[in-house]
């Protein structure tokens, strides 16, 4: 129960849920109210949730929502969060409601890494296991910058001009890398503001870290179909390995960690049909409709058996794991992703191909092969599931220099 109180004249704190601010999907916001002297001041947590799933005596957010657990840590954090910021008003004789509700608005001191790590927490059982991971990264390079105790003031535009410094030199970090990595602590500081924890953020007047642009890395269509005519033993793991990069180049370059879930119910009327995963760029994943052609077919043929349509399309994955679980998912899909591109790289070596082939080549790849066959910008950018042209014209200007060559050639 989040519900604090003493005598002697000392505020008190605890969660209601306000029914009457429910919105269309029909969440209510729930409230810290803070009561001193007689006098009331409200702060919304930002937390919604249907009104079945507060429990009014206890003042916590029930079992029976699936993120009760770290919903209910959100709130017990920030109740002690809000106690601390009481205590250190009444030693300065400044102690109100509303004084205590405008520092948790924004003013209040808060500990950045702290803070960081539990939004960490909080994406990762959201299913953005990748985004906590790169968050993670650059939480620990700032450790590795800067040993005191960081607060969100803290971190200032002088302090990221140094901690790029330090990353460049330490690190040997290029300046996408750093610029990556400021991305992600962005993240969080946006977290916090839309938490009320803080005003505003360093990164809203900070220049970012120039992008360096790096050359996508793709097989040209006689590459692809020499892969396709090697001679290799249908029991074998580099057998498997092609039909599943074949089938990624053949279907508009899906991932890895896409093509890993597949399951029959996804081959639907000659169609493949399936959600794309959440990524850290891609927090409302969408849904990707293509039709089958001839190759895909007969590579789906092969792994076809009487199962039920639930079952898994490629043997990727071990079925027996707790699939379900962001985290198993992750490190499982990372670990045969690691074994697939060990294979592809034989694969390659057997084709007489030089380039260091990966699994994610089979993307790049479809998109060469789109736009050297005339495919418009549009449609590349829609197969792709581009959000922006502009990431599609950036995915393609890598290739230019190749499609030269051939206009070149058909030239003379």
């Amino acid at each position: 129960m989040f519900h604090l109180c003493s005598t002697n004249m000392k505020p008190t704190y605890h969660y209601i849920i306000r029914a009457d601010k429910t919105n269309k999907e029909g969440l209510a916001p729930i409230y810290m109210r803070i009561t001193f002297d007689r006098r009331k001041s409200l702060y919304n947590t930002g937390i919604k949730v249907l009104p079945k799933h507060w429990n009014p005596e206890a003042r916590t957010i029930r079992k029976s929502h699936p993120k009760a657990k770290v919903l209910n840590l959100q709130l017990e954090e920030l109740i002690l969060n809000a106690m601390q910021i009481g205590f250190d008003l009444e030693k300065n004789n400044k102690l109100s409601s509303k004084l205590i509700v405008d520092k948790l608005k924004g003013k209040a001191p808060e500990l950045f890494i702290d803070y960081a790590e539990g939004y960490c927490e909080r994406v990762k059982s959201d299913g953005l296991v990748r985004r906590a991971k790169q968050v993670k990264v650059a939480l620990n390079k700032i450790r590795s910058f800067s040993s005191k105790k960081l607060y969100f003031r803290d971190i200032d535009q002088q302090f990221l001009d140094s901690l790029k410094k330090y990353q460049v030199d330490t690190y040997k970090n290029i300046s996408t890398t750093v610029r990556k990595d400021f991305a992600k602590i962005k993240l969080v500081f946006d977290d916090a503001i839309e938490k009320g924890i803080i005003a505003e953020s360093p990164f809203d007047r900070y220049k970012m870290p120039k992008v360096q642009k790096s050359k996508k890395e793709a097989l040209s269509f006689e590459q692809l179909k020499s892969i396709e005519a090697l001679e290799l033993d249908s029991d074998s793991s580099l057998y498997h390995t092609r039909n599943y990069f074949l089938f990624s180049f053949y279907n508009a370059g899906i991932r890895f960690g896409d093509l890993c879930r597949l399951t029959w119910e996804n081959i639907q009327d000659g169609r493949l049909k399936y959600q794309m995963s959440k990524t850290a760029r891609n927090n409302d994943p969408k849904w990707k409709d293509i039709k089958l052609n001839d190759y895909s077919f007969d590579i789906l043929k092969q792994y076809r058996t009487n199962g039920s349509d639930t079952d898994l399309i490629f043997p990727l994955l071990d079925a027996d794991k707790e699939l379900n679980d962001p985290v198993v998912f992750d490190k499982e899909k990372a670990s045969k992703n690691a074994i697939v591109n060990i294979h592809l790289k034989k694969i390659a070596k057997k084709a007489g191909i030089d380039t260091k082939v990966s699994f994610h080549m089979a993307r790049h790849s479809f998109a060469r092969h789109a736009a050297s066959q005339g495919m418009n910008i549009y449609a590349i950018s829609n197969a792709l599931a581009h959000s922006d042209l502009k990431t599609t014209q950036v995915y393609l200007k890598s290739f230019d220099e190749n499609l030269l060559d051939k206009e070149m050639e058909n030239l003379f």
